[in-house]
């Protein structure tokens, strides 16, 4: 779950400075235990965040975070306003 959680919003990357932001929604889906349980023993994490949609100071976006031999282990959703 931290691994999921770590991430700044994606849309923040298109920013020249920062901005503050909070979430609105986050939703997350545990795909595979049995590969999350060996990610977690040997520290390996691949998160992929991608901002789908942003307009008036709302962002939504899709994130995957992978286990080492590439196994997607959670997928989630978010909503964030973004206060610039």
């Amino acid at each position: 779950m931290a691994v999921a959680d770590m991430a700044p919003p994606a849309m923040l990357a298109k920013f020249e400075t920062a901005a503050p932001v909070s979430s609105a929604t986050w939703m997350v889906n545990f795909l595979d235990d049995a590969e999350a349980r060996r990610a977690a023993t040997d520290g390996w994490w691949l998160l992929r965040s991608s901002a789908e949609h942003a307009k008036h100071g709302y962002s939504s976006q899709d994130m995957v975070v992978y286990g080492k031999d590439g196994v997607p282990v959670v997928v989630g959703r978010q909503s964030v306003a973004i206060f610039a």
